[in-house]
């Protein structure tokens, strides 16, 4: 039993460390003065623009989870509150590997049963991942010499639109789904004899979402892509003259797959890394781009602060529900 509860503590403090080390290893890199000086000459108002663009993505990432689990009947402040919840406990607590976790967990909540909830957050992260990649391959299509040129040949338009590319995100989709679906078996302690009955449940699910759902989540996906680059370019724009928001695609795919390995404790180092190179083959310096990668770890941040602020109110509301009161005793 004390093994248990000590493993959980162990991977959290080599998560947390493996996060540090990256991100000390990545401002390693730069000169610290320059760095200084990059930070100084940053515009509080473009920084502002790139902040909110940076909230319009968690806002259209709230909307998609509404439109996926529409069959529990979440309104959109509700939707908010858990996208801004999830997004403090994956930043901020032990324990938690991201916010669909906590979407199944409100889920559950609502309506007893695992499977559906599972189901509908594996498809929202598989839909966004694919949409991310149709951007890159688009963008590859329409700006292949130019992707080429500014990569000097180590990224081509063939390794961005090849069969290679496709299975890979394939992959990850489908580990994500295990994932969920092994958490769910556990939880529940599934029978051997009751994988078919599992797997109708699934089919299930992916009927009741319909065509008109997806369609939604694939063009909401693309909205928050958008939102993505646009908050990305005002980053760099505070500092120096940005590339186009077009070109923003470059660092904001790499962040995407960089968030998806559950390397280090909330991405800390993988997703700052992953802005830098992506920006760098842009050909921002490398000081800008490590300062518009702490900026945009520090526009995660503020929303998941305000995310504790309301899940401490949430819990001293359901605290106070189950306090009795001065007469009842």
């Amino acid at each position: 039993m004390a093994l248990q509860n000590t493993f959980p503590r162990l991977r959290t403090l080599f998560q947390v460390a493996v996060g540090a080390g990256l991100l000390a290893l990545l401002v390693a890199f730069v000169d610290p003065g320059e760095l200084t000086a990059a930070l100084r000459t940053a515009s509080p108002g473009w920084a502002a623009v790139g902040f909110g663009w940076f909230a319009v993505m968690m806002g259209l990432d709230a909307l998609r989870f509404q439109v996926a689990f529409r069959a529990y009947r979440f309104d959109y402040p509700t939707a908010l509150r858990v996208q801004l919840v999830g997004l403090f406990l994956s930043n901020f607590t032990p324990g938690m590997s991201g916010t669909e976790v906590y979407r199944v967990y409100t889920a559950h909540r609502a309506e007893r049963g695992l499977v559906r909830s599972i189901t509908l957050a594996a498809v929202v992260r598989a839909v966004g991942v694919v949409s991310f990649a149709l951007l890159a391959s688009a963008y590859a299509l329409a700006y292949g010499r130019r992707v080429t040129d500014l990569l000097e040949g180590r990224v081509t338009l063939s390794a961005l639109t090849s069969p290679s590319t496709w299975i890979v995100v394939a992959a990850a989709g489908g580990l994500l789904f295990v994932a969920f679906a092994a958490v769910y078996l556990r939880s529940a302690r599934w029978p051997a004899t009751g994988f078919r009955e599992l797997l109708s449940r699934i089919a299930e699910s992916w009927r009741q979402l319909g065509l008109r759902a997806m369609a939604a989540l694939v063009a909401v996906s693309l909205l928050m892509a958008g939102a993505g680059c646009l908050s990305l370019h005002a980053l760099t724009r505070s500092m120096v003259e940005a590339p186009p928001p077009p070109d923003m695609i470059v660092p904001l795919t790499l962040l995407t797959v960089g968030s998806l390995l559950p390397i280090s404790f909330g991405s800390l180092g993988v997703r700052e890394g992953a802005v830098v190179v992506g920006l760098a083959a842009l050909g921002v310096s490398g000081e800008i781009a490590t300062v518009v990668a702490l900026l945009h770890r520090g526009c995660l941040w503020l929303l998941s602060l305000a995310g504790g602020v309301v899940w401490l109110r949430t819990r001293q509301r359901r605290v106070g529900r189950h306090v009795p009161s001065s007469r009842s005793r």
